[in-house]
């Protein structure tokens, strides 16, 4: 089960650098150490789209507890 949902997290953060590789440097946002450091050493992180009127989705965990 463990090997699954890493191998889930491994797969959601390459997609993830991959969008953010392909954006346009005007559409690109950089964080700060803390946040990276922090996003790092997570064991579990949320995560939730804001909808085109505004209003956040219900956020999904993702990780391992």
């Amino acid at each position: 089960m463990r090997s699954t949902i890493s191998k889930w997290v491994f797969a959601l953060l390459a997609v993830l650098i991959a969008t953010w590789l392909t954006l346009p440097s005007s559409a690109r946002v950089d964080i700060s150490g803390r946040d990276a450091q922090g996003l790092a050493s997570a064991k579990l992180i949320y995560i939730a789209t804001v909808r085109k009127d505004g209003n956040q989705s219900n956020a999904a965990s993702v990780g391992s507890q």
